[in-house]
C-alpha cells in the first residue's frame, strides 16, 4: 500500500513538473555535479581528514598542505597527488615510507574506486526530470574520468542523456556558451541546476537561461562568488533564478514557483 501512495505522489510530482516546464517552454535540464548533487567537499574533508590519521599529523596541516598548493598543481587528480606527496614530505617521510604510500593508496582510492554521497533527494529528482522526457545534462567541471567513477559508485549511470565535462584548466563561467552551442541547446530553453553563482548561474543567466541556485546549507565566502550574488539580484527578482536550500527542496520549490 506504502509503495502504491509513493508512486502515486511521484507519478503527481511528475505531471506537475512537466506543466512548469512546458509553461516555460523547457526542454533541456543541465545539472550540476559536485556539491549540487554529490557532497564532494564533505568527501574531500574526509579524505584528508583520512590522510593527516595516516600521518600521525593534525588535518589543518593536511587542509594547509594541499589546499596551499592548489593554485600550483590545480584541480585535477594528478595535482592533488601531488599535493599529498608535498604534504608527505612536509611531515617529514620518505618518498618511499610506508606513510606515504598508504596516503597516496588513499588518495588514488578517492579518484578511482569510490563516490562522495549524494544528496538527499537526488535520485527522485533526477527520475522525475527523466520522466518528463525532458533531456537532462549532466554538466561537471571536473575530470572526466573521476566524472565517470563518481556515477558509477553512486548508481547514476544511465541518470544522463548527455554529461558535459568542462574543462578543468579553464574557468565553467566563461565555456557555457560553447558548450551549449556545440550541443545545439537553445539558452532560452535550458534550466540549469547548480552550487555556484559565479560558475553556474551568472553565466547562464547571461546567456537567457533559468536557473535553480542550490545552496545546500553552505555559503560562498570567496569574494568574486559574493560579488556574482548580488549580479543576480535582477534575475533573482524576474523570477529567472531561484534559490533552493537544498537538493530535496527542488521538486516543490520548482513545481510551486
Amino acid at each position: 500500500m506504502g509503495e502504491r501512495i509513493a508512486s502515486v505522489e511521484f507519478s503527481e510530482k511528475v505531471s506537475a513538473l512537466t506543466r512548469k516546464f512546458d509553461a516555460w517552454g523547457i526542454d533541456t535540464v543541465a545539472v550540476d555535479g559536485d556539491d549540487t548533487i554529490w557532497q564532494t567537499l564533505a568527501h574531500f574533508s574526509q579524505t584528508f581528514a583520512d590522510i593527516a590519521g595516516i600521518l600521525n599529523t593534525s588535518k589543518d596541516n593536511i587542509d594547509a598542505a594541499i589546499w596551499g598548493t592548489l593554485k600550483e598543481f590545480g584541480i585535477n587528480p594528478h595535482g592533488k597527488y601531488i599535493s599529498v606527496l608535498m604534504a608527505c614530505r612536509w611531515a617529514g617521510f620518505s618518498d618511499d615510507s610506508h606513510e606515504t604510500l598508504t596516503a597516496l593508496a588513499r588518495m588514488d582510492k578517492f579518484y578511482t574506486s569510490e563516490a562522495p554521497d549524494l544528496y538527499e533527494g537526488t535520485i527522485e529528482l533526477l527520475d522525475a526530470l527523466n520522466a518528463t522526457g525532458r533531456g537532462t545534462i549532466l554538466a561537471t567541471h571536473a575530470d572526466p574520468d573521476w566524472t565517470l567513477v563518481k556515477r558509477v559508485y553512486s548508481g547514476l549511470l544511465g541518470k544522463f542523456s548527455d554529461v558535459i565535462a568542462f574543462d578543468i584548466d579553464i574557468p565553467k563561467s566563461v565555456q557555457w556558451g560553447d558548450k551549449l552551442q556545440s550541443r545545439k541547446v537553445d539558452p532560452g530553453r535550458l534550466l540549469v541546476f547548480g552550487d555556484s553563482p559565479l560558475s553556474d548561474m551568472l553565466p547562464i543567466a547571461k546567456l537567457g537561461a533559468r536557473g535553480i541556485l542550490v545552496e545546500n546549507g553552505m555559503t560562498k565566502h570567496y569574494s568574486n562568488e559574493t560579488a556574482s550574488v548580488s549580479e543576480l539580484e535582477p534575475f533573482f527578482q524576474n523570477g529567472k533564478i531561484i534559490r533552493s536550500p537544498y537538493t530535496k527542496d527542488i521538486l516543490s520549490i520548482l513545481i510551486n514557483s
